[in-house]
């Protein structure tokens, strides 16, 4: 602390290389958007960290890749208009195309970075993971689809499975559909999952970014792993703040579809496989259906700002709300504020 007192110069060298850190500029591989891909029981980087952008989550487009821009629009001019950045990763939970058809992977990479001229236009800002009528896109992007372990055996489209280092501000774990579909894939992912988060050390507090196509909570019935995949969950969250986003549940949206849009930790869950209530103790939200009208909004963004993460969501025409959680890395005092 005195050597940096002395010296001026190493005091804002080190401070930009601080800012650099975050943004992807340095210490992280994968291209523009500085994303990299770690195995499963492998610990990433970070330890102090702050907000280079906000996180555009979306699902269930089903169809023409232009559709996604009206609430895409939405959300890359609030963030921009509000907090003064732009969206720098885009997050997709399944079901880019209708059942038979097909599709590429850089279509809509392409299509994402007409919006948001922050990411990089060849893809390797955007994940996405599997739905059940992506059976013919062709994952052709620098990304392939995300999962927790490739547990389904499925070769095609290709997946990825592990923790992705998400511009040294969060980690992002993606939950393939067949390791929610089915319960002894479900249990194999989990136990990726449980021994990656453990992995952490104690001083990486990130918030980490689950993404699935299909939910938690009990309306379907065709979430056989839910159950399994909740305990994980919630072990994982008594250190670092944790978000699950779903998709999926636009077919016959219902009152339970409704209560479960958006959940703060610490609330019930009526969980697919589990009697009763179940406490969470992370955050559960729709990520919201870009190509349906069934949910209150269409697209969400999250974003860190200062003590707290701003998860926003949006309709085709607007902003429709804000909600804000706690930083637990603030509160642990491994985290920077942004500036």
């Amino acid at each position: 602390m005195t050597f940096l007192k002395r010296q001026p110069v190493v005091r804002l060298l080190t401070a930009l290389l601080l800012c650099l850190y975050c943004t992807g500029t340095v210490f992280a591989a994968g291209g523009p958007g500085g994303s990299s891909i770690t195995a499963p029981g492998q610990a990433g980087p970070g330890i102090a960290y702050e907000s280079a952008g906000s996180v555009f989550l979306g699902s269930d487009l089903h169809e023409d890749p232009a559709d996604l821009r009206k609430a895409a629009e939405q959300a890359e001019y609030y963030v921009n208009s509000n907090y003064g950045r732009s969206v720098s990763a885009v997050i997709y939970a399944g079901d880019l195309v209708k059942k038979t058809h097909e599709g590429r992977l850089s279509e809509f990479n392409a299509a994402f970075a007409e919006v948001f001229h922050s990411i990089d236009p060849a893809g390797s800002d955007c994940y996405y993971t599997y739905g059940n009528h992506d059976r013919n896109v062709k994952a052709d992007g620098p990304n392939a689809f995300i999962c927790s372990a490739g547990c389904s055996g499925k070769e095609s489209p290709a997946r990825t499975a592990g923790a992705v280092d998400l511009n040294g501000c969060f980690w992002l774990w993606g939950i393939d559909y067949y390791e929610m579909k089915d319960e002894s894939c479900a249990a194999a992912a989990a136990a990726v999952f449980t021994a990656w988060a453990e992995s952490l050390p104690d001083e990486d507090r990130r918030p980490i970014l689950v993404i699935s196509h299909m939910p938690l909570h009990d309306r379907r019935q065709d979430n056989k792993g839910a159950a399994v995949w909740l305990d994980a969950l919630n072990a994982a969250a008594q250190k670092n703040d944790l978000f699950f986003f779903w998709g999926h549940n636009h077919s016959g949206w219902s009152f339970a579809d409704a209560q479960a849009a958006f959940l703060k930790p610490g609330a019930s869950l009526t969980v697919q496989g589990a009697a009763g209530g179940r406490q969470i103790l992370f955050t559960y939200g729709m990520t919201g259906f870009l190509g349906k009208d069934e949910g209150n909004w269409s697209a969400s963004t999250l974003t860190l700002s200062g003590n707290e993460i701003l998860i926003d969501h949006y309709t085709r025409s607007g902003h429709y709300n804000t909600e804000v959680i706690p930083r637990k890395d603030i509160q642990a005092g491994t985290g920077l504020a942004a500036a």
